[in-house]
């Protein structure tokens, strides 16, 4: 596993790779700051104009442009200069919590997980964004999470992965070809380490990053490990795969939250890291476009999506958020 370059990040986050431009990018969420490399050129970095925490960095439709969040909303990112321009606040009705992460599936269709501001109550949720009729809509599909991390569509798309990161499990849903997910499974636990940021590989196995594990781990569909690589740094945030043939793996790492005697431990913490696993990753698939010609680009209504029988679960009514239960037979 070799390092990237010699810049440390607070909270490194969200790797994406751009197979057009063959070069990595990343950001550190609580300095925000968009980082670059590629193997001629190696690591440079820019700051952007936007206030943290910010939240993933997702590609779109638009040419060289990508999406992420911060505490005032969904911002485009121009990925040469660092240029940000706001797109609007779909969760300025959600006090308290910030999108912590997100990424698309098969179809480009965008997931998002919100987490407490203080990353100790479950009042975060997971929710779909997509384009349905000419218009971006924004569904709350499951909900209870203190710290949501790493959506991740298995291959076929007909599986998502997310993870419950204070519960120190990641979950597994059906998910079906109009977006609907079907009753959530454990698909793993641990016991004193958090799964983060996931990624799958084209043999159809999760890759997730450990928060407090110092590793990144393989797992097959039915939840066994299969690997498990060391990182030279305690809080492992995210992986994604890239390089020639998506044969890289790419990891990203944090200083947050670490005393100074975990630092001289690790102090390669904050740091990006990419090593040859021995297996391909896939491509990711660009989400909704940014750009003002799509109506309601965006500037999404909550639509209700069904939730499962006799489940307790928070709903949208008139810019509120109020508890019901709800009677529909499957999400």
């Amino acid at each position: 596993m070799r390092s990237l370059g010699e810049s440390r990040a607070l909270l490194g986050e969200s790797p994406l790779w751009s197979e057009d431009r063959q070069t990595l990018y990343w950001l550190d969420l609580r300095r925000p700051t968009l980082h670059s490399w590629t193997e001629d050129r190696g690591e440079a970095s820019v700051p952007l104009e936007l206030q943290g925490p910010l939240g993933p960095l997702v590609p779109t439709r638009d040419p060289g442009v990508a999406v992420t969040t911060d505490v005032t909303g969904l911002h485009a990112v121009d990925l040469a200069t660092g240029a940000t321009r706001r797109l609007g606040d779909p969760f300025a009705e959600t006090p308290g919590v910030h999108v912590n992460d997100g990424k698309t599936d098969r179809t480009g269709r965008l997931w998002l997980g919100t987490a407490d501001d203080d990353e100790s109550e479950p009042i975060g949720s997971l929710y779909r964004v997509s384009v349905e009729d000419g218009r971006i809509s924004v569904h709350e599909v499951d909900s209870g999470f203190a710290v949501s991390n790493g959506p991740s569509a298995s291959p076929d798309g007909r599986t998502l992965y997310f993870d419950d990161s204070d519960g120190e499990r990641i979950l597994s849903y059906p998910l079906g070809e109009d977006g609907r997910l079907g009753d959530s499974a454990v698909f793993a636990t641990f016991d004193g380490e958090s799964p983060d940021g996931c990624t799958v590989d084209a043999e159809g196995a999760l890759w997730a990053a450990f928060w407090g594990g110092g590793r990144v781990a393989r797992f097959a569909p039915d939840g066994t490990q299969l690997a498990e690589y060391a990182v030279p740094a305690l809080h492992v945030s995210s992986v994604t795969f890239g390089g020639p043939g998506l044969r890289t793996l790419f990891v990203t790492t944090a200083r947050k939250g670490l005393t100074d005697e975990q630092l001289a431990e690790y102090p390669g913490s904050g740091g990006t890291y990419a090593f040859e696993p021995g297996v391909a990753g896939l491509p990711e698939t660009p989400g909704p476009p940014t750009s003002p010609d799509l109506p309601g680009t965006f500037r999404p209504r909550w639509c209700a999506a069904p939730y499962l029988s006799g489940r307790n679960v928070l709903v949208r009514v008139r810019g509120a958020r109020r508890r019901r239960a709800a009677r529909a037979p499957a999400r």
